[in-house]
């Protein structure tokens, strides 16, 4: 991941979300409402925010 990249996640409650702040400033964001199966859904989650900035997941 390049450096000054923050991945960030929270599946506390009723919603799995991740959130990818870029070192240019870009923020992406997906959060997803579930009442349950946030284990399941966070790796899923996790790498198609990482596939939308174009940083793969050995770079994570």
């Amino acid at each position: 991941m390049p450096p000054d990249t923050i991945l960030a996640f929270d599946t506390s409650a009723a919603h799995c979300a991740a959130a990818l702040l870029l070192p240019d400033g870009l923020c992406l964001i997906r959060v997803e409402d579930m009442a349950k199966g946030q284990a399941e859904r966070l790796l899923p989650l996790l790498e198609e925010v990482l596939a939308e900035a174009g940083i793969g997941r050995q770079a994570a």
